[in-house]
C-alpha cells in the first residue's frame, strides 16, 4: 500500500491527527474515505489529475481540501 502515516510531535498534536505521504505504485487504486477531516494537501511529486473529481495538482503546491461526503476511488501512478 503507498500510504504511509505519521503521528505529528506533541506540540502539534492538538491540531494534527495525522500526516500522511502517498506515492505511486504502477496504477493502484486507492479509496479515500470520508473521515470528517479537512486535508491541506501539498503535491511534492508531478503534475497529477485526479481521475474521479478531475482536479489537477501542480507540482509543488499546497491546496485545502473540505470534508469528504463520498468515498473517492483514485488511481495512484
Amino acid at each position: 500500500m503507498p500510504f504511509e502515516y505519521f503521528k505529528p510531535c506533541e506540540e502539534l498534536k492538538p491540531y494534527i491527527h495525522s500526516d500522511w505521504t502517498l506515492k505511486g505504485t504502477n496504477g493502484a487504486y486507492e479509496v479515500f474515505y470520508p473521515d470528517t477531516c479537512v486535508d491541506i494537501v501539498v503535491n511534492m511529486g508531478d503534475r497529477f489529475a485526479t481521475s474521479q473529481q478531475n482536479i489537477v495538482l501542480e507540482p509543488q503546491t499546497a491546496y485545502l481540501g473540505g470534508a469528504l461526503t463520498e468515498a473517492i476511488y483514485e488511481k495512484v501512478s
